[in-house]
């Protein structure tokens, strides 16, 4: 699921909108990047505090989830059962107050 039915189909159209914005050889220039990129890189050098949101339904980084988890020393994840691909964008109410009581406790661990 990449796009939950939740978002409003105009705030879509709006994204969308947007993305026809850049040239193609913008979109194809990220997507050879993406396809070229050396993995695995070192997670294991990630020294910031690292929050993994994630809704399980996401048809495009279900195996990412676990390399990224394990591989991020202290990474803490939370997983929208029944989420897709942009829980920020389908759930906003949720995922703003679950990043602020990460934050919290990153600021806390670091007073």
């Amino acid at each position: 699921m990449t796009s939950p039915a939740s978002v409003p189909e105009e705030f879509v159209q709006v994204l969308v909108g947007e993305s026809m914005k850049a040239e193609a050889r913008v979109w194809r220039g990220t997507l050879r990047g993406l396809l070229d990129a050396e993995l695995p890189v070192a997670l294991d050098r990630i020294t910031a505090s690292t929050l993994l949101i994630w809704g399980d339904q996401d048809a495009f980084v279900t195996d990412d989830q676990k390399v990224l988890l394990d591989g991020i020393p202290d990474a803490r994840q939370v997983v929208y059962v029944g989420g897709g691909h942009g829980p920020h964008l389908a759930e906003p109410d949720r995922v703003v107050p679950d990043i602020v009581d990460f934050l919290t406790l990153v600021a806390s661990k670091n007073a």
